[in-house]
């Protein structure tokens, strides 16, 4: 449609296909071998990948706010905390990784935020009045844009404009896509 309106040359197409077609042959794609795409989502995502991406989230945590001070009150044993998992029943392996900070009382919020699941949140609300700190996580997420990387924009917002006079955190084990919605 673009030749025929006029809006793109002949010329420009094939400079265009001619750089793709070198880029391809730089990067080594020039001599084709098919794959078997059975069991590739594995394969791509096998235990190497896995721990790459750890090692990636390990050296690429950004504090986006920190208002307050509110890193050094959370190191204070006397405050106290809660930990707000979303998407699983576990405690153990976040527990573990926060027990540098004192002890914290756990819930536990579904990633879905229906109608059902916004009364649930109420309810935690109240519950979270009592702390002085609250940190919000995310688990079990997903690395598909179409599902939204498994964190439910709805419940995201509603966390993140959770009145409170506690320090919040909202730490996301998730791809950083998910915070494109977010409204601060």
């Amino acid at each position: 449609k673009k030749l025929r309106a006029g809006a793109i040359t002949e010329a420009q197409i094939r400079k265009s296909c001619y750089k793709i077609l070198q880029t391809k042959e730089w990067c080594g794609l020039n001599h084709f071998k098919p794959i078997s795409n059975e069991n590739i989502w594995d394969d791509i995502n096998g235990r190497s990948a896995v721990d790459i991406n750890e090692k990636v989230i390990e050296n690429s945590i950004v504090l986006l706010k920190n208002e307050g001070n509110g890193l050094d009150q959370l190191r204070d044993f006397s405050r106290k905390k809660a930990l707000v998992m979303v998407g699983t029943n576990e405690d153990e392996e976040m527990e573990l990784a926060l027990s540098d900070y004192g002890e914290f009382t756990s819930f536990h919020l579904s990633t879905h935020a229906d109608s059902i699941q916004r009364k649930v949140l109420d309810k935690k609300w109240a519950q979270l009045q009592v702390f002085d700190d609250v940190i919000f996580t995310w688990v079990n997420t997903s690395n598909k844009a179409d599902r939204d990387f498994g964190v439910s924009k709805t419940l995201l917002n509603a966390i993140v404009q959770y009145p409170t006079k506690a320090n919040k955190w909202v730490v996301m084990l998730a791809n950083p896509y998910a915070y494109s919605d977010v409204k601060d």
